[in-house]
């Protein structure tokens, strides 16, 4: 699988945005201050940074380096 060579603190920052918005989109949903739309919007959004995630993973048992 290829890999996506995203900078380390890049990474943890949008791990993080999508950590934080997932917990504001719920608030926001529970206010009714968003709708259905805005949900899906979000879990297109999550979807993109699970990709990103996904594509760092090494699938072998070797160490990164070695391969």
């Amino acid at each position: 699988m290829p890999t996506i060579n995203i900078p380390p603190k890049v990474r943890f920052v949008l791990y993080l945005a999508g950590v934080l918005g997932a917990v504001l989109v719920q608030y926001a949903m529970d206010k009714t201050w968003f709708g259905e739309a805005e949900m899906r919007l979000w879990s297109g959004v999550a979807a993109v940074l699970f990709a990103l995630a996904a594509a760092k993973v090494h699938t072998s048992d070797a160490p990164p380096d070695a391969e």
